[in-house]
């Protein structure tokens, strides 16, 4: 039999050059430049004609160089698996495809607060019949497969004139699909969660002494957090960890973190995991973002509570050798019991002056606490914990910071929620992680030091 191609043409330059085509007709081309970096070629959907390719711009598409000997397979239904060498270390590609979901979208919320590292998403999609499966299953989930199954990957990009935000990387939890029901609900969590929160540090509950980083960037590849995902500061700290193996990978990390002045856990909206100090350059710089309340605002709620409202801090050791009290200020309108104390137990062997320090940093942290503003807004997909928000009213203003978003889209429109807490110093961080770091004991159960 011969074949007789009716188009024949050179499409890209390249050594070793692959093409694949995608479900949807559109089509990459892998190959490697004249610099032995692995590049990739995007190309519209062809639709069946070959006469005319648009290919985007070349990007790199792997960190190493040198690269030769490339080689690409396609797997039925997964993707593709290839191998490329690079020095003297063959490396193995993996791709799944990807599908573009958007246009099936009901509704989907993503939700994060101060007082988790852990982001969470739900959305309602519709489930028609797949026009381009063979055996005309339905789109998203059906009795045979599941696009949208545990594990699957899915990430949020919002699009606002040609400007595109990037919203989120989620991990699917849960899926729910009926029979002959026309569309499918399904929620997940972020990486910090899915991968850090599920899995426990097992055989690896000992680590030897080493820089803090180090250790870190240990458990994260151990949870298997490639190293293009992840952003760790250096630090000059020398440790030894010593963990329950049910410890899960992100209490470990965060058991680690207790004893580092000012370093945190954040996941950019790309999926990569930043951890170090509340000034290192991989996390997102806070926004400051303000809004009038008769344009941007459509709803207010207002909850005044003094559950978590003191007068008065005292910072102790444990014998109370060391004692130090401060004044708290508060809401003068508030009828609140005059010694209503906070009591925050350091270790023994502070100095008196540094407890001073932290009974006035305490002090200012608790003060006018108790006052929460929630708020309905315009769409705002760039809005996050942490971020500054200023409410103007009638000429006056109110600074705050952000500590719960909730942002909600779909059919049925497209709006931010949003809660701005008197509690929440700005650029303090939260009073609760505060104390745990100056109350920390360098000898408990689960941490060693050498």
């Amino acid at each position: 039999m011969t074949l007789d191609f009716v188009v024949n043409e050179q499409i890209a330059d390249g050594k070793w050059p692959e093409v694949v085509q995608f479900y949807d007709t559109s089509a990459e081309i892998f190959k490697v430049n004249g610099e032995n970096k692995l590049m990739g070629d995007g190309i519209a959907r062809l639709k069946g004609n070959f006469t005319n390719f648009e290919a985007t711009e070349s990007n790199v598409i792997s960190p190493d160089d040198a690269i030769r000997d490339l080689r690409i397979n396609l797997m039925a239904g997964f993707g593709m698996v290839g191998s490329y060498k690079t020095g003297d270390k063959q490396k193995m590609i993996i791709y799944e495809y990807s599908r573009e979901i958007g246009g099936y979208l009901e509704s989907g919320t993503i939700r994060n607060t101060s007082g988790s590292v852990i982001q969470s998403f739900s959305f309602t999609i519709k489930n028609p019949i797949d026009t381009l499966s063979e055996d005309g299953s339905n789109i998203a989930i059906s009795e045979k497969k599941a696009l949208i199954a545990p594990g699957a990957k899915v990430t949020l990009t919002f699009a606002m004139g040609e400007e595109e935000f990037e919203m989120g990387t989620f991990y699917i939890d849960r899926s729910e699909f009926e029979v002959l029901k026309e569309t499918i609900e399904a929620e997940g969590r972020s990486a910090i969660g899915k991968i850090l929160k599920d899995q426990s540090v097992d055989e690896n509950y000992a680590l030897e002494l080493d820089y803090a980083d180090e250790n870190i960037i240990k458990l994260l590849e151990y949870a298997g957090i490639n190293h293009d995902y992840y952003l760790v500061e250096k630090s000059e700290e020398w440790s030894s960890f010593e963990f329950d193996p049910q410890l899960s990978v992100l209490e470990a990390i965060q058991d680690i973190l207790k004893n580092l002045i000012d370093w945190k856990i954040e996941e950019l909206t790309d999926g990569t995991i930043v951890i170090g100090s509340k000034n290192y350059g991989g996390f997102t710089t806070k926004g400051n973002f303000e809004f009038s309340r008769d344009k941007d605002i459509f709803s207010r709620g207002i909850t005044r509570d003094d559950a978590d409202v003191y007068r008065k801090v005292c910072v102790h050791t444990g014998d109370y050798s060391i004692k130090v009290f401060k004044a708290v200020e508060t809401f003068s309108s508030w009828n609140l019991q005059s010694n209503k104390t906070l009591y925050v137990n350091v270790p023994d062997g502070t100095e008196l002056q540094k407890a001073e320090q932290y009974a006035k940093e305490v002090a200012e942290r608790l003060a006018y606490v108790g006052k929460i503003e929630s708020f309905t807004s315009k769409f705002t997909p760039f809005l996050m914990v942490g971020d500054v928000a200023t409410i103007k009213d009638n000429g006056e203003e109110e600074l705050g910071e952000v500590t719960e978003v909730e942002h909600q889209f779909g059919h049925d429109g497209y709006y931010t929620n949003f809660t701005v807490d008197s509690g929440g110093r700005v650029g303090k961080g939260r009073l609760a992680d505060y104390i745990s770091k100056i109350t920390q004991i360098k000898t408990n159960t689960s941490t060693k030091y050498e």
